[in-house]
């Protein structure tokens, strides 16, 4: 029997498993993809991911697979082409489509009269949206058709080979049979249904059984708390058809992008203000992977509002990452995220907003940076009163009568022009001298003083005064007319605090870090250009120096508008984005989640997005967007999240401290059967084991081990290695190779036979008859070996 030759879009998971699926059904595949090395890999015989079966399955089938670059070579051939590119989480909740979109635009004249398959996890309307797309390029005759995966990663192949349902969504019978039709030779129902119904049929699933994983894992904590064993329970409840025992087993929970801990962040908590870095903001709430602060704010920003804004915080989470980028931007602006990590960018011609990821950000791309004060301020009519008579002291003397007069009549109403500009420039400098804040040139650790955040504008011009006294300087540019106002320190902490009082002053500083001839370290040089900006802040520069820079800049023929930033588009200010590095090197990384803006101002004022986890997350935010609050997926997230953090309590109650504790995990993949370690619990674990201080190690049978790595843990390559000398054990994920760990040679190769069964894998009578104490999720804890020591 003929087959039609079809088209997969996107080889990742997805779209490998589905291509080498419908090979093996008799079709012929051409797959495109953007990566080339991963073409290149894929043409020469290599599978770039683990999955059971999946590597025979493209072996026995490489005649019907092709790997192509190019979408004209792929709808040649093809006439039906499924999409099956990423769709991660955007900071709102939402899906990023902007694959799907950079699919659809790209698709070539040649695609019409062929059909367009959706094989992504996309939100309700998407199939509205993507006609109106194909419409507008003149493609109305493209079909667009749903076609959903259920794939579990560790049975893909099983589970698209022999399904429970084939979904089919469409506009018209042909369409939905065309697709149908591929599938010929898999005995299953076929769903035929409209477009939005097939892409909420796999949203709701999705949902539904994290609610179902949620709920076992919320009775099985009290029955720990009442004696009762949760696999009895369980079972008792599977039994009942309405029920179902599937997706009834605890564990340590289902298993985001951020920011690295040297980022800054301006919090605000019990009266008091301070500019901290976000590994020790994390540390002083007390560590952990997912942190609920009681009464924290942090500057935030939205683009319809009138300035920045304190907002609270909901939660503080932190990980592990090896996939890091740096950001840089115009005005030597630069952050350092994960790949993944959304950033607010805007459109410097219409200033419309976008969110886009850090790996996909273009030169084309402006992000925004905070200007003016989120502080209570009384006297900001008297800031710009005082900073014009600063400014344009001795030139209208009538008007700098007025203007003082107005601003400050008891302190400086009474004098004459150069006698009031003096006292001027006396009281600014002494408000808050540099010599109360502690600041000394020339130390690397220097920070601005924490009181003067919620301080009036007056003062923080005061302070900056006092600073560039000690160590800033003017230049001409080319001898003039145009003039700069610089400043030098080798404190990044220091430069970071001024480039955010220069903020709040309304002033883009641009920073440039370099080091001089004998210097050993880097310098950060902040500099104030532009006419308008020099004359705002001339309070900066000594009294006797203004004359000659005034008439400097009143010698401009022309003020040239500023190339690396922009006002006038949204609430505050933007700078282009110049170029996104790849960092070589892991770290933790941090998050702050931000509900009423979902946005945070980060070092240099950059603008950020706070993050969300993916497919239960998506469906709350569809429902929010739609007007309805789901509260129950919002407490199965919740009990998630609460879920990983039970095993340290339990390994706490056994050991008390963990520090200098050894540690053996055994698991690191989010599940068995894949390498898959997205969300994986063992990040969760060893990080916070980690932060205890206690020595971990951890094994895999397939996972890579980089990002347990990256916090210190030690990934060994055998069961027995790990569990030589540890005090305790760990079942992460629920290999079939870890029921040997029951074995006497390596109970008795434990300081402590402690095995904390974290996806209640073992039988606990076994495991107690083994000698092990054995503690597990939901069932009594049962003492079987007098702990070593």
């Amino acid at each position: 029997m003929s087959r039609e030759p079809i088209g997969v879009i996107g080889v990742g998971y997805v779209g490998l498993v589905t291509a080498a699926c419908f090979a093996d059904l008799g079709h012929t595949v051409i797959c495109r993809d953007i990566d080339p090395a991963k073409v290149e890999m894929l043409r020469g015989g290599g599978v770039p991911m683990h999955e059971p079966g999946l590597d025979d399955l493209i072996r026995r089938n490489r005649d019907r697979l092709r790997f192509t670059l190019d979408l004209d070579e792929l709808f040649a051939e093809a006439r039906l082409a499924f999409i099956c590119v990423d769709t991660p989480p955007m900071p709102s909740g939402d899906a990023d489509l902007s694959r799907v979109q950079s699919v659809i635009d790209a698709i070539p004249p040649s695609a019409e009269g062929a059909g367009l398959v959706m094989k992504s996890t996309v939100p309700v309307g998407t199939g509205e949206n993507v006609r109106l797309r194909l419409d507008a390029r003149g493609l109305q005759g493209v079909a667009y058709m749903s076609n959903p995966e259920f794939l579990r990663e560790g049975s893909a192949v099983s589970d698209f080979m022999a399904p429970d349902r084939v979904v089919v969504g469409a506009v018209s019978d042909d369409d939905a049979e065309r697709v149908a039709r591929l599938y010929d030779g898999i005995d299953t129902e076929i769903v035929r249904t409209d477009v939005a119904s097939a892409e909420m049929i796999k949203l709701a699933a999705n949902a539904f059984l994290a609610t179902k994983i949620s709920f076992i894992n919320e009775i099985a904590n009290v029955c720990e708390a009442v004696g009762a064993d949760v696999a009895e329970v369980a079972r008792g409840m599977g039994l009942d058809r309405r029920i179902g025992a599937s997706f009834l087993r605890p564990g340590i929970g289902y298993g985001g992008s951020c920011l690295v801990g040297d980022e800054t962040v301006l919090v605000r908590r019990d009266g008091a203000t301070r500019l901290v870095a976000l590994e020790a903001l994390h540390a002083e709430l007390g560590g952990g992977d997912v942190i609920e602060p009681d009464g924290l704010e942090v500057l935030s920003w939205r683009d319809e509002g009138s300035g920045p804004e304190f907002l609270p915080v909901s939660h503080m989470t932190s990980r592990h990452s090896d996939s890091l980028v740096e950001v840089r931007t115009k005005m030597g602006r630069r952050v350092t995220v994960t790949a993944d990590h959304p950033f607010v960018v805007v459109d410097g011609i219409t200033g419309a907003v976008d969110t886009r990821l850090a790996r996909d950000l273009t030169e084309a791309d402006w992000i925004p940076i905070v200007q003016g004060s989120a502080s209570a301020d009384g006297d900001t009519e008297i800031v710009f009163d005082l900073r014009a008579a600063a400014v344009r002291a001795g030139v209208v003397d009538s008007e700098i009568t007025g203007r003082l007069a107005d601003a400050d009549r008891e302190t400086i109403g009474g004098q004459g022009p150069a006698e009031r500009q003096a006292a001027l420039t006396h009281r600014l400098r002494s408000i808050s001298p540099v010599s109360e804040c502690g600041l000394d040139r020339n130390d690397y650790s220097h920070a601005i003083p924490d009181a003067i955040w919620d301080r009036p504008i007056a003062e923080k011009r005061a302070l900056l005064a006092g600073l560039w006294l000690g160590d800033g300087s003017w230049s001409f540019i080319r001898r003039g007319p145009s003039v700069v106002l610089e400043y030098g320190t080798v404190s990044r902490a220091l430069a970071d605090g001024m480039l955010r009082l220069l903020g709040e002053c309304g002033i883009v500083a641009r920073v440039k870090v370099g080091r001089t001839a004998r210097s050993t370290c880097d310098t950060y040089w902040l500099i104030i250009s532009g006419a308008d900006q020099v004359e705002t802040m001339l309070d900066l520069v000594p009294e006797a120096d203004t004359p000659a820079l005034r008439a400097s800049i009143a010698a401009q023929a022309k003020r040239i508008a500023p190339t690396g930033y922009r006002r006038g588009l949204v609430n505050g200010a933007v700078v282009r984005v110049t170029s996104v590095l790849r960092v070589a090197e892991s770290a933790k990384v941090y998050s702050l989640e931000i509900p009423d803006a979902h946005t945070f101002v980060t070092t240099g004022g950059l603008v950020v997005h706070n993050c969300f986890p993916k497919d239960v997350r998506a469906l709350k935010q569809l429902a929010g967007n739609s007007g309805y609050h789901f509260q129950l997926l919002t407490a199965v997230i919740e009990v998630n999240e609460l879920q990983k953090r039970r095993v340290i309590s339990k390994l706490q109650h056994h050991l008390g401290s963990l520090r200098d504790r050894k540690i053996a995990l055994l698991g690191i993949a989010f599940k068995p059967n894949t390498d898959d370690t997205r969300e994986a619990s063992s990040l969760v674990l060893a990080s916070r084991l980690a932060a205890e201080g206690a020595e971990v190690r951890a094994y895999d049978p397939v996972a890579s081990g980089a990002h347990l790595e990256a916090v210190g843990a030690i990934v060994v390559s055998s069961p027995a290695e790990a569990l030589a000398g540890a005090d305790a054990a760990v079942i992460v994920t629920e290999w079939n190779e870890f029921r040997a760990v029951l074995d006497p040679a390596m109970r008795d190769s434990m300081a402590r036979p402690l095995l904390i069964d974290g996806r209640n894998l073992l039988d606990p009578a076994e495991a107690v008859a083994a000698g092990f104490e054995y503690d597990s999720v939901g069932r009594p804890r049962r003492t079987g070996a007098v702990a070593k020591g």
